[in-house]
């Protein structure tokens, strides 16, 4: 399985071009930006943006390595693969 390198440059709300530094070009960039309203509802956009590209990495057939902005976007990436109809199981080192 060859793996899928997905970049979020967001943190939360705030653009972070610190992590497209680490871009290379087949990296999958998810550039989806804050939408309306409060912090949390502005987030949502991006979180999608992230879950479809996950799920269209996961439809290649690709395993998808995700480096993001934030903490909060693997809401995203589970989205993602749940869609794809995995099952992610979550562990949280912090």
């Amino acid at each position: 399985m060859t793996d899928r390198r997905i970049l979020v440059p967001w943190f939360l709300d705030r653009k972070s071009d610190a992590v497209l530094m680490l871009s290379e070009p087949d990296d999958a960039i998810v550039d989806t930006g804050p939408g309306a309203g409060d912090q949390a509802d502005s987030l949502a956009p991006i979180h999608k943006a992230i879950a479809d590209a996950v799920s269209v990495v996961v439809s290649a057939g690709e395993r998808p390595i995700a480096t993001l902005g934030d903490c909060c976007q693997v809401i995203g990436v589970l989205a993602g693969l749940k869609r794809s109809g995995i099952a992610p199981a979550l562990i949280w080192l912090d």
